[in-house]
């Protein structure tokens, strides 16, 4: 089902798939739009899925004001009920998810992240993303990645940018219990969608960690 959900003065185009298990959100990268994860979806059927279009992109109409990218989230899982759920994010939108799972941990099942972005990761230069003039940066989150205690996956490409496995590298190592997976290429949900798939389905039937003590 095609919705138009309201965020703050704007509205962003989401597809959200009634299904059974834990709900699956799919968040896209700066250069794209959920259309990035077409290869994806029909191997999750069965599932409860979203996916939405950040403002700007793909068919969601231009911001008219500054906005943040987390919020923007918050909006959509509040509007469609979903407590709790299975992050995926690629590049931008692993950033994003990041951001929410430090910021509501109990609202996070997982995180499936595929060449995430990083706010704070110590580089001179950001991942890839040429965000839109009214995007709101994420407040900086690398130094504080020991505190994620979800099931996590970190997966990269092979012929990824070099910042983006380092960011990847990086953001493994700091999260307690994280897996790297690593694939052929670059581009994971479009290169090697079966195996970012059947990804996904294993973290969303994982049980969360237990908090460390």
């Amino acid at each position: 089902m095609e919705l138009t959900i309201p965020v703050g003065q704007d509205t962003v185009w989401t597809e959200h798939l009634a299904g059974d298990g834990v709900p699956i959100v799919l968040l896209h990268p700066g250069i794209g739009d959920s259309r990035s994860w077409d290869l994806v979806m029909p191997g999750l059927s069965g599932y409860r899925v979203v996916r939405y279009d950040v403002r700007g992109y793909g068919r969601s109409p231009q911001p008219t004001g500054e906005f943040s990218l987390l919020s923007d989230l918050e909006a959509v899982l509040d509007q469609l009920n979903l407590e709790r759920a299975l992050l995926v994010g690629c590049s931008m939108g692993g950033g994003t998810a990041l951001t929410f799972t430090l910021t509501h941990p109990d609202r996070v099942h997982g995180l499936v992240l595929l060449c995430p972005s990083v706010s704070g990761f110590p580089l001179p230069e950001e991942p890839e993303d040429d965000q839109d003039e009214y995007l709101k940066p994420d407040a900086p989150v690398y130094d504080r990645l020991y505190e994620i205690q979800v099931p996590s996956v970190v997966m990269v490409g092979d012929k990824d940018r070099a910042v983006l496995a380092a960011a990847a590298g990086g953001t493994a190592a700091r999260i307690p219990g994280c897996e790297v997976v690593w694939l052929t290429g670059d581009s994971p949900s479009l290169r090697e969608p079966q195996l970012v798939t059947d990804t996904i389905l294993r973290f969303a039937g994982a049980s969360p960690a237990s908090p460390a003590v």
